[in-house]
């Protein structure tokens, strides 16, 4: 019989259920050797987070923000904002205490503002 490690049967169901569930969204990531998915289980909550950063760090600060869960994309944009973000979280209080606070730790960042998907 086939002997499957916790990982990969892991990264299989985190793929099934990408491919079943509209609300449901993943990542693979290759980490030298080995690949791995990564998955988040999102429901009600949208935001586009623009995000103000320091002159020269907008190409580090996206990639940063690109690797917080729950971060859907991250985008370096032209105009009064230098970046924009579009999120998805269970509900608003994770959408603040993880994305939106993640955000405005990594270094670099200046301003954040949020505006949550109404429709």
């Amino acid at each position: 019989m086939w002997e499957l490690s916790a990982k990969f049967e892991r990264c299989c169901k985190i793929i099934f259920q990408a491919l079943h569930d509209p609300l449901f969204s993943f990542k693979i990531e290759k980490n030298k050797n080995t690949i791995f998915a990564k998955g988040v289980l999102y429901m009600d909550t949208s935001a586009y987070i623009f995000v103000e950063v320091t002159q020269g760090k907008s190409r580090e600060v996206s990639q940063a923000i690109a690797q917080i869960a729950g971060v859907v994309s991250s985008h370096i944009v032209t105009g009064p904002y230098d970046i924009i973000v579009f999120a998805r979280a269970q509900d608003i209080q994770i959408l603040w205490g993880r994305l939106i606070s993640g955000i405005q730790a990594i270094p670099g960042v200046v301003r954040t503002i949020t505006n949550i998907v109404a429709e």
